[in-house]
């Protein structure tokens, strides 16, 4: 995700912790309730944000280590696909 999201999480979160003081100031529970859920919604983006980076960039580097070395990454592939097949025909 890029800054805009990020900045979008950050408001929404900022958004709820002022909604959840004006709750506070005019003794509404209503609004105390949807400013914590504002504020959890904001802070579950920014995370959400920071994982997909996190994965992007995850994927890069294993693209970068294929191309390094091609020839282990298929007999890694292959050892792997072995295993798995073997346990998935064990009766």
């Amino acid at each position: 995700m890029g800054l805009f999201e990020k900045a979008e999480g950050k408001a929404t979160e900022t958004l709820g912790k002022a909604q959840i003081k004006y709750g506070g100031v005019i003794d509404s529970p209503e609004h105390i309730i949807k400013g914590e859920a504002k504020e959890i919604c904001g802070a579950g983006k920014q995370v959400t944000s920071q994982l997909l980076d996190s994965a992007q960039e995850c994927v890069k580097n294993t693209q970068l280590g294929i191309k390094k070395n091609p020839l282990t990454s298929v007999a890694i592939s292959a050892g792997v696909g072995f295993v798995i097949g073997y346990l998935l025909n064990k009766k």
